[in-house]
């Protein structure tokens, strides 16, 4: 059963070593593979304040017309080697159907330290998937994205950080995301996103990160795959801004240029992850994650974002004891609320007797 589907994986390993060209991202745009791209990590490090942050979110409670999110975000901000300052806020966010004028809406509010409120289209094509309605889920994710982006410049100013790490590219997949985006990348000299997972590909439809990995140095080093062109025109609906922000200009996000590099952290890192950067002196940049680059569990992955990732996540265990004490403070509305959910928790039943 195996043997054909081996036959086939091999033939991509030959698309990693003969490939020539990069796609950059959802821009579509084509670079040329060059040795003379890769660039040996020796600069002298960046000096300052660094803040990486992450952020997690997890279903409370769930049914067709509604969706309880525990949200949460973490900050840790590192100079040099050492650990300075960390801040991690949670809290609730609403997510539910509604109906105005006809008009089928998604509307969501914060609780707790969430501050954020929300409403847009049911049918928004940027974050429906074909023509089925925009989903809960997506709108919750959504939330904490927002939350993230606005915690990390908060806490990166607060703490006096010139430079911010945040877990995922600085590319945004919906109108919604870039202006986000946008909003954090203006209020930051240098930034930085660092993608846990790397899924860019070759013009012949490899991975672009194997195909560094086969060319490439032996020891650590830079690939800098070039300019990330951003237009913030999704085909989407979502000059509805979260929070009313006022709307931007169509024609792209103005906040500086930012470049699509491929690291390898570490010489024995057998990764080359993607890291999107709007900063001035790169380099630096790039040499003072290599150098917190080197725990043994994971050589390669900066461990401030291991421990941002750690401290973010909302774990199944902690996950069961916010959903107990929800029921609990239900009281006796949940058998009403039990019931309404009875429309989407098919699957959490068929997981627990399998």
């Amino acid at each position: 059963m195996f043997e054909g589907v081996l036959q086939d994986l091999k033939k991509d390993v030959k698309k990693a070593k003969e490939a020539t060209e990069i796609v950059l991202g959802r821009t579509k745009r084509k670079t040329a593979i060059s040795d003379e791209k890769f660039v040996p990590i020796t600069a002298p490090p960046f000096s300052g304040k660094a803040c990486f942050v992450d952020g997690g979110n997890a279903a409370v409670y769930e049914s067709p017309d509604a969706r309880v999110e525990l949200v949460r975000v973490y900050a840790t901000v590192y100079e040099g080697k050492k650990r300075i300052a960390s801040r991690r806020e949670e809290g609730l966010v609403l997510v539910q159907n509604a109906t105005i004028n006809d008009k089928g809406l998604i509307t969501a509010k914060g609780y707790g330290k969430v501050e954020l409120t929300l409403t847009i289209p049911a049918d928004d094509p940027g974050l429906r998937l074909g023509k089925e309605r925009v989903t809960l889920a997506a709108v919750a994710n959504l939330c904490r994205f927002a939350l993230e982006c606005r915690f990390a410049a908060r806490v990166a100013q607060e703490n006096g950080c010139d430079l911010l790490v945040r877990d995922g590219s600085l590319e945004g997949i919906n109108g919604y995301e870039e202006r986000e985006l946008g909003g954090l990348l203006k209020q930051m000299k240098d930034v930085v996103g660092f993608s846990k997972t790397t899924t860019l590909l070759t013009a012949d439809g490899g991975s672009a990160a194997a195909a560094l990995l086969e060319r490439g140095p032996t020891g650590a080093w830079l690939y800098d795959a070039g300019e990330l062109i951003i237009d913030d025109d999704k085909d989407d609906q979502s000059k509805n801004d979260i929070n009313d922000r006022s709307k931007k200009d169509k024609k792209g996000r103005d906040d500086g240029r930012i470049h699509l590099f491929l690291l390898k952290l570490h010489g024995r890192s057998e990764h080359a992850f993607r890291v999107d950067a709007k900063a001035e002196d790169i380099t630096g940049i790039v040499s003072f994650l290599a150098s917190v680059s080197a725990d043994p569990v994971f050589p390669g992955y900066p461990y401030p974002l291991i421990e941002a990732d750690r401290m973010a996540r909302v774990t199944n265990q902690e996950l069961e004891g916010v959903r107990t004490r929800f029921q609990a403070e239900a009281g006796a509305d949940w058998r009403a609320l039990k019931r309404r959910s009875r429309g989407s928790d098919a699957h959490g039943i068929l997981d627990r007797i399998s």
